[in-house]
């Protein structure tokens, strides 16, 4: 007979299995999406593949500002969620709805003016501008919408209602697949119209993500179904309270995000077959990080959850669980990356160079994952459900840009090193970030209540 301990662990595992799975999915779905598009593009040529993967390192930033926003509104909706406060959950939802719609709208003319400058910092070869440019402009109509869903989305998963994001990514999906493969290579009548048939495809597949939400928010009534006269309830008092929650989170996304921008420079002015290799081990690597994204994400409902309602103690406990789950997670999936590295590239149509060092990036990425996977836990999900991203952006900032990134450019431009040794030594970054987060955990510091207002 189970005693009740065994019984309440069993009872919180199945919480967080049943809590994560859709986030999982939903990730799964988002990466899919995009490794099937990098497939796709992949058949037109190595150029094109590294025009488009340029091209998304400015979506990339642009989505690394919304996640800043709406991960740091989602701290306070999971910790409202807690106290039961439906009407601050309504406001800071239309908070951030506004802030991303806002953000978007200008991430889009930006790229609709600017495009051929944008590929150009990051690489001026004629060829590869021109194709970069082309998607990134068409692209740009879908940012907006891309706003709108993920800001419903956060709120939605804050409040552990996961089902709904993931069902309209599903959507997204299948759509997206159709017409790239309608648009890209020409079907059933339409002109072949190659990278900015991907561009468009994305558009229509991230119009009709949108149209689920908001059909699933408004139609079912939710809590989080924000209507005009919530803007009107924004006081200086609870503005001031959600912007200082929010504006270390926002400033860790663009602090990691800027990161990884360096880092591609580096690796796109190490040559062509250098980005393809990035962009596939990339392409490859978010598959399966979608695992630890999930449970980041449950990690931070949960734990947020606990500390709003005042249960610190259990706020604790559940936090001690969720990162042994996320190590032996990491562990797990390392493996099964090291031992099937050069099966995961087989599926791309590069050249064997190209092939041959996303395989050992692979590796190398599979090793160092158990300290990723903890670090990520940490950061994205217990720190912040805990109120304590302070401390996460001075470790993220400090790490990277005093650590990694310095070495990356030391081995690609002093050492001349190939692009997976170039890799392989930025991983020391990861090392010293996790005997950070270590001794904060311990140190107890990380709890916070911010929903005081």
């Amino acid at each position: 007979m189970l005693t009740m301990g065994r019984k309440t662990k069993i009872e919180f595992y199945k919480r967080v299995f049943w809590l994560t799975l859709p986030i999982i999915i939903q990730n799964l779905i988002t990466s899919l999406l995009n490794m099937m598009d990098t497939v796709m593009i992949g058949k037109l040529g190595e150029v094109q593949l590294a025009s488009v993967g340029i091209a998304n390192q400015f979506f990339f930033m642009f989505t690394l500002i919304l996640f800043g926003i709406n991960a740091g509104g989602a701290i306070f909706v999971s910790q409202f969620w807690g106290k039961d406060d439906r009407e601050s959950i309504r406001i800071t939802t239309a908070m951030t709805l506004t802030m991303s719609v806002v953000v978007s709208m200008l991430f889009m003319v930006i790229a609709l003016i600017f495009p051929e400058h944008i590929i150009g910092i990051f690489n001026n070869r004629p060829d590869v501008v021109a194709y970069g440019s082309k998607y990134l402009y068409w692209v740009a109509f879908s940012y907006v919408f891309t706003g709108i869903s993920l800001s419903f989305a956060f709120s939605l998963r804050s409040i552990e209602n996961t089902v709904a994001p993931m069902i309209a990514s599903v959507i997204a999906l299948f759509t997206n697949i159709a017409f790239n493969y309608v648009l890209i290579f020409g079907k059933f009548g339409f002109p072949k119209l190659g990278v900015q048939g991907a561009a468009i495809a994305t558009d229509i597949a991230r119009i009709a993500e949108t149209a689920i939400v908001l059909i699933y928010v408004y139609g079912k009534s939710t809590v989080v179904n924000v209507k005009l006269h919530d803007l009107k309830k924004f006081t200086v008092r609870f503005w001031t309270m959600i912007m200082k929650g929010m504006a270390p989170v926002l400033l860790n996304e663009m602090v990691w995000g800027l990161g990884n921008v360096a880092y591609n420079m580096v690796y796109a002015h190490m040559g062509v077959a250098a980005t393809a290799s990035t962009q596939i081990t990339s392409t490859i690597m978010n598959l399966f990080m979608i695992v630890i994204l999930g449970l980041g994400s449950s990690s931070m409902i949960i734990v947020g959850k606990e500390i709003g309602a005042g249960s610190k103690e259990q706020g604790i406990e559940y936090a001690r669980r969720m990162y042994r789950l996320a190590i032996g997670v990491g562990i797990l999936i390392g493996a099964v990356i090291i031992s099937c590295a050069d099966l995961l590239v087989s599926g791309f149509r590069m050249s064997a160079n190209v092939l041959h060092a996303s395989a050992v990036i692979l590796r190398i990425y599979g090793v160092i994952l158990i300290l990723r996977t903890y670090n990520f836990i940490m950061i994205v999900g217990i720190l912040r459900g805990g109120g304590d991203s302070h401390y996460a952006v001075r470790v993220q900032g400090s790490t990277m840009w005093l650590i990694g990134i310095p070495l990356s450019c030391a081995g690609a431009f002093l050492f001349h090193w190939p692009i997976y040794m170039v890799v392989g030594i930025c991983t020391v970054e990861e090392i010293v970030k996790a005997i950070f987060m270590f001794y904060r955990f311990r140190s107890g510091k990380w709890i916070h209540n911010i929903t005081q207002h």
